[in-house]
């Protein structure tokens, strides 16, 4: 392709032609599909998502309100034509009923936005907002467009059989995905993950995601893709991928599913959670016998068995349980509590004194446990033991409202390799 008429250079006739003068003005704008062209869209302004918009009339009669907009139509019949500015300054009528409606049968009438240009032989240079009008069968289709090639389908009305009036529930907004254009370096609107993937995205290009409230930049740089700006507000770890988003090493996101503040780890590709939280309480104060440890010395009897608990591999916790033993036979007796996950030890407490019969000691385990390398739950199970007594003694495991039965499980939010 030649190099174009620049961008004003003298009074000289015929140095700038039309198509000049809107590819001038295209630069000014962001890019479509290539570094030429920009993206056919409105211009974002007050009033939402209502540019273009097809209404039904209040109250109800023969036409259809097309709210106003200002919208950039880059040409599809020259890769030189650059975009052409359209305006509509307020509402404009289009009549649908001066064809009445059929008494038997629907029709479909497209409203179309159209730009004509005498230089691609149409018969005038307007921007046209009209009707074209559909064809009543029992399963109505669509009309074909005919003219300039360079037009928008802003809504389907569908001319009920005998209509007198047209309802908003007859209008079917056809409007693209992909609404908006801005100025080069503009932050674009987007309703939704499937509206921003209708643009052809560039290095830097920001776009503002309706459906999330946050910023989005894209990278053309690993990692490539749409990143947040700011902390990213998620239900969990699969709602990453649903808002269409790359996480980057140290992005912050709160999942509102267990609200929790998490950062991205690149290279082990998981979210750590930030600071010190708690992932798992357990309580029990009811008045209870959980199991009785008896002789022979170091019997192990199950107390409480949590619930599987998710875990990061290679991270440490936090585990903290209580547990009250009373004797139930004889005097002098020594138990113990313990936590395992699964077969391994997570902590013991200190031995556990009982001196009289009926009297009750409490067991504490405060332990920082590490997970393995490709641990991803935790299978936490509280037990006591029978250390030493007279005879063939026992103890049990007991809780009441003073002396609850408790478990939790703190993330430390530190990988285990700082564990010394």
């Amino acid at each position: 392709m030649a190099v174009m008429a620049p961008w004003a250079v003298s009074n000289d006739p015929g140095d700038v032609d039309v198509e000049d003068a809107r590819m001038a003005i295209e630069a000014l704008m962001m890019p479509g599909t290539n570094r030429v062209n920009t993206h056919s869209g409105f211009r974002p302004g007050p009033g939402g998502a209502n540019a273009g918009l097809v209404v039904a009339n209040a109250p109800a009669n023969g036409y259809v309100g097309v709210s106003a907009f200002q919208r950039f139509q880059q040409t599809g019949r020259s890769s030189s034509g650059g975009a052409y500015i359209q305006t509509a300054i307020g509402t404009t009528q289009v009549q649908i009923l001066d064809i009445p409606a059929d008494p038997s049968n629907p029709r479909n009438d497209l409203i179309v936005l159209q730009q004509n240009d005498r230089f691609y032989g149409d018969g005038d240079n307007l921007t046209r907002i009209r009707r074209v009008a559909g064809t009543p069968a029992p399963s109505p289709a669509d009309p074909a467009v005919t003219g300039s090639t360079d037009y928008l389908i802003l809504a389907r009305v569908r001319v009920r059989a005998g209509a007198a009036s047209i309802l908003s529930t007859d209008i079917t907004d056809l409007r693209p995905a992909g609404l908006y254009t801005v100025g080069l370096g503009g932050v674009l609107p987007v309703a939704s993950k499937a509206a921003r993937d209708t643009y052809a995205a560039y290095d830097g290009m920001t776009v503002w995601r309706g459906d999330r409230s946050w910023l989005e930049v894209y990278s053309e740089s690993s990692p490539t893709g749409w990143m947040v700006q700011g902390t990213a507000v998620l239900a969990n770890t699969a709602d990453v991928a649903t808002a269409g988003i790359t996480p980057y090493n140290g992005q912050l996101v709160l999942f509102t599913s267990d609200f929790t503040l998490r950062r991205y780890d690149s290279g082990a590709a998981q979210w750590r959670r930030v600071g010190v939280q708690q992932i798992f309480a357990h309580r029990n104060a009811a008045a209870v016998t959980y199991a009785d440890a008896t002789a022979p010395t170091g019997t192990e009897v199950d107390v409480y068995t949590a619930p599987s608990i998710a875990v990061q591999p290679s991270w440490l916790y936090r585990v903290v349980a209580r547990q009250s033993i009373v004797s139930l036979a004889g005097n002098s007796q020594e138990a113990e509590l313990l936590v395992k996950d699964g077969a391994t030890y997570v902590g013991r407490s200190e031995t556990v004194p009982i001196l009289v019969s009926a009297h009750w000691g409490r067991g504490v385990v405060d332990a920082i446990y590490a997970t393995g390398g490709a641990q991803t739950t935790l299978a936490l199970k509280m037990r006591i033991a029978w250390l030493s007594g007279p005879g063939l003694s026992s103890v049990s495991a007991r809780s009441d409202s003073t002396r609850p039965q408790m478990l939790e499980v703190y993330d430390l939010g530190r990988p285990a390799s700082v564990l010394v």
